[in-house]
């Protein structure tokens, strides 16, 4: 191992023992850190890490916002967004961070139908690269759950990729009474697919 590799190492096996302290593991955190490293392929080359550099200070200022949280009629809602942003606060963020504004069927946006898009009522991709040009943009990459209306849904009912291994299913008898969510619809939803009834 390069110093590199080993600074790595180490950085790495000091994370998994905090996170896994007390808790019996099947690998020791050295060998468990070394197969992670194998499997980034980060076990033979390594560039020396730069000296830590906070990119965040005191004098960052992000707005969170929707793209339609602020609207003017016969416009755009990101095109109103980016007016305002330059006309109100141009001398006070640097960076905006707009919540998903993809395609969506729930969730307040987080429910993404299409990863690939805008939704076309609030603008579209001109749109958040013209708020990027003048500001950091942050945006969600809402990677963890997706829309039913979705093509990687229809893709795991149909058995196809992409998406067919991309959705957790459970038995209804399943003790799932320890999972804890901010939701008040239930856990698992009925869907018929290729395989019959599975519980995504």
């Amino acid at each position: 191992m390069n110093d590199a590799v080993n600074m790595l190492h180490q950085r790495v096996v000091q994370h998994l023992d905090s996170i896994y302290a007390g808790i019996e593991l099947p690998l020791t955190t050295e060998e468990l850190a070394t197969r992670l490293l194998e499997i980034m392929r980060l076990d033979v080359a390594c560039h020396e890490p730069e000296p830590f550099r906070n990119i965040w200070d005191q004098a960052e200022i992000t707005m969170i916002t929707y793209g339609d949280s602020i609207r003017k009629t016969g416009e755009q809602p990101l095109r109103t967004l980016h007016r305002f942003l330059n006309s109100h606060l141009s001398d006070t963020i640097s960076s905006v961070h707009v919540l998903p504004f993809f395609p969506w069927s729930s969730d307040d946006g987080f429910a993404v139908i299409n990863f690939w898009s805008v939704n076309e009522s609030l603008g579209d991709w001109q749109d958040i690269q013209a708020i990027a040009y003048d500001y950091r943009l942050m945006a969600d990459l809402v990677i963890n759950h997706c829309s039913s209306r979705s093509l990687w849904f229809e893709n795991f009912r149909q058995d196809r990729d992409p998406g067919r291994d991309y959705f957790f299913t459970a038995s209804p008898d399943d003790d799932i009474s320890h999972v804890v969510r901010p939701r008040t619809s239930p856990l698992l939803r009925e869907t018929e697919t290729l395989d019959g009834t599975r519980h995504v």
